[in-house]
């Protein structure tokens, strides 16, 4: 540059020396050509950023310029765009790419104005933007993936940039603009929020949108369920619950299955703990809980209650006797144990009989078990009395009866017998009566009523080798009796009522006793007049209903008298082995028959019905604890497999049969009975080792919907 002003020097001096004058126009020429030689000797020169140099944040440029120029002021022009000028030396220049970070390049020129109003330009730079710098401003509060719950609004923030004028939030796709770097933004419903700000400077130059901050509104948290130990009451449980995460409210919701398709109780509370009475059986409960904004979390887990629940194995077989069996006949269910009654025989006649009450609670321990075979034989029934319980079995001979009593411990209290009589001088061979006791229950303390059958026989043939003698008891010589006993005084006072028969059909085999609130009750079998004979020689007969079936007695409970009698439908020729009454007021028999499980139904407004299933067997009935009908045990016709069945009171059956096959390898069911605290309870053996004879004694209850737990 030097050498091109001394050469411009030199010229003009050149034309003085020679004498030559200049003109007007060659001055001016002169004078451009100066001019001319000032601006590509001061243009300007970008040292940094080098060409096609990565920008990723704020920086300097730096210039190379001719220090011996006056220059009036230097600008920066990015992409055709004066952002910055600068008057004053040094010139210095900060460029921040941020605000052009929607471009991929950006091209920056120094615009230099000398003293002498000249105009000079840097060459073109050309630069890429980072690709991270439209994050120089980003969302710094939330954090990405922050979740939030009841709330309906929250702050967000993000860094300040220099040179911004204000900034624009992206919501959703809903954008605002503040000059603020914080926000409140509105979170409407339950979802995803996605969230992103960009930066806008004085000369309108805005940055890309940052990377996108998600945050998310949840439903609130599922609250945590407890539940208290249950407490016993008189018939059912008192359950508590409590649960922590509530908020301004909650539900609770209690079912008899885990899929709360059969829900029992749902409530909606402002506090966070129930209590409620629930009946023997299986449950399921959970909460949820809403906030102020009508927000409802999800269900807590499920909580399984088993409440009363018992299920139970015990050898049983400790009472004389060769084999393993255990022969459970009846039982009583009390509210903290039970009382069962047994009898096994390794003999055909009998003669190792064992007859043994034993005191159990509901898990199987024994309080006390005894044995009175010196007293009698094969048991039929153990009812629970006052002051423990009474029971009757056969005497020391077959055509003997004997009714023992025991207290709450299995002592005697007192010991009858009713034993046959016989008179050989009567007749050709002479004749005997046979009395059996068929059942009996407490009135009254100390006030018995029982069923009496009285078989007056005449023998046939004199007395063989073995003192065997041939004999016939002709039916019409069988007396039914009801027996009312009152042992409240030094000696017993008995009061028969003999049970007249129909004019037309028959009564007999009165087995079954009923004492409940309403009334006492005993039935027994009847047999029509004109009942047609049924052909059972088929594998496959099924016995039709028929008018013959049950004759139920209604008696008084002061002094057993029969009030009334009643017939009803079933089938012919039929002992029954059950009786009970519903909550509807129905007394319901049930029939011991090979061919077909039946029932026999008396209504309160006399009406009465008979019901048949072929497909079963052994029909026993119960009350039903959780409606208004009542539950069959009875077992499969082909096979030993026993079901529950439920029916209304209008005799309907209600869903399907549950077959009792879980935790049992050969369950064979003997009894089932109805406790208003336990629900309905099943007593019977199982196997347990490889013999048939190897068994023990099982009880266990079950739910409304049959489920029961497997024994211990």
């Amino acid at each position: 540059m030097e050498f091109l002003k001394k050469t411009l020097s030199f010229v003009a001096i050149t034309g003085l020396l020679a004498g030559c004058q200049i003109t007007e126009e060659e001055k001016e020429k002169l004078e451009q050509a100066g001019e001319n030689l000032e601006k590509i000797a001061s243009a300007p020169f970008i040292a940094y950023p080098a060409e096609n140099d990565t920008i990723e944040q704020s920086d300097e440029v730096r210039l190379l310029i001719d220090d011996s120029v006056d220059y009036k002021s230097m600008a920066l022009i990015v992409d055709g765009i004066e952002v910055a000028i600068d008057e004053e030396a040094p010139y210095e220049f900060q460029w921040d790419p941020y605000y052009w970070s929607e471009n991929e390049k950006a091209t920056l020129i120094i615009r230099a104005i000398t003293a002498g109003d000249n105009l000079l330009r840097s060459e073109v730079r050309t630069v890429e933007i980072g690709q991270n710098a439209h994050n120089l401003v980003k969302i710094t509060d939330p954090l990405n993936g922050q979740v939030y719950r009841n709330i309906n609004s929250t702050d967000i923030a993000w860094n300040a940039r220099v040179g911004a004028e204000s900034y624009d939030v992206r919501v959703n796709g809903v954008t605002f603009n503040t000059g603020l770097t914080s926000a409140n933004i509105d979170l409407p419903s339950i979802g995803d929020y996605s969230v992103s700000v960009r930066a806008i400077n004085a000369q309108g130059n805005q940055g890309k949108w940052s990377d996108v901050t998600t945050l998310s509104l949840a439903i609130p948290s599922a609250p945590s369920l407890y539940n208290s130990a249950p407490v016993a009451g008189e018939n059912d449980w008192q359950v508590s619950f409590n649960w922590s995460g509530a908020l301004t409210s909650s539900e609770i919701q209690i079912a008899t299955d885990v899929n709360f398709t059969s829900i029992l109780e749902n409530e909606e509370l402002e506090v966070s703990s129930y209590s409620t009475s629930l009946v023997t059986g299986i449950y399921y409960a959970r909460t949820r809980t809403k906030n102020e904004f009508g927000y409802i979390s999800h269900w807590s887990d499920v909580k399984t209650l088993e409440l009363g629940l018992f299920s139970t194995k015990v050898d049983m077989n400790t009472f004389g006797g060769w084999s393993s069996e255990d022969l459970p006949i009846d039982f009583v269910v009390e509210d903290e144990g039970l009382a069962i009654v047994a009898s096994r025989s390794n003999e055909n006649d009998g003669s190792s009989d064992d007859f043994y009450v034993s005191k159990l609670n509901l898990q199987g321990e024994k309080s006390w078990g005894k044995s009175y075979k010196a007293q009698l034989n094969y048991p039929k029934s153990i009812t629970k009395t006052s002051d423990g319980f009474v029971l009757i079995g056969r005497g020391n001979s077959w055509r003997d009866n004997k009714i023992i009593a025991l207290d709450d411990l299995g002592n005697q209290l007192w010991l009858a017998s009713y034993n046959s009589v016989e008179n050989l001088s009567v007749g050709a061979y002479g004749i005997f009566t046979q009395e059996r006791i068929e059942n009996i229950t407490e009135v009254l303390p100390s006030q018995y009523v029982a069923l009496q059958r009285t078989y007056n026989c005449l023998y046939t043939s004199p007395a063989n080798d073995w003192g065997y003698r041939s004999s016939t008891c002709p039916i019409e010589n069988i007396e039914n009796k009801v027996k009312f006993i009152d042992r409240s005084g030094n000696e017993p006072v008995i009061t028969d009522h003999l049970i007249a028969q129909p004019a037309s059909g028959q009564y007999d085999q009165f087995n079954q006793l009923l004492l409940t609130d309403s009334g006492l009750y005993a039935a027994g079998r009847y047999t029509a007049i004109n009942d047609s004979f049924q052909d059972s020689s088929s594998d496959s007969y099924i016995p039709s209903t028929s008018a013959s079936g049950a004759v139920l007695l209604n008696l008084a409970k002061t002094n057993g008298r029969i009030i009334s009698i009643r017939t009803a439908g079933g089938i012919k020729g039929s002992p029954l082995n059950s009786i009970a009454e519903t909550k509807s007021g129905d007394i319901v028999v049930g029939y011991n028959n090979y061919y077909t499980a039946v029932t026999s139904i008396f209504k309160p407004n006399d009406s009465s019905d008979g019901k048949g299933d072929g497909s079963r067997r052994y029909a026993q009935v119960s009350s039903d604890p959780h409606g208004d009908g009542y539950v069959t045990l009875t077992q499969h016709r082909n096979n030993e497999d026993y079901y529950l069945t439920r029916y209304n009171s209008s005799n309907v059956k209600l869903g399907e049969s549950k077959r009792l096959a879980q935790c049992f390898t050969d369950l064979k069911a003997q009894k089932i009975k109805a406790h208003p605290k336990h629900g309905l309870v099943i007593l019977g053996t199982d196997r347990w080792g490889d013999k048939s004879s190897d068994t023990h004694t099982v009880y266990f209850n079950v739910t409304k919907d049959f489920n029961y737990i497997c024994p211990e």
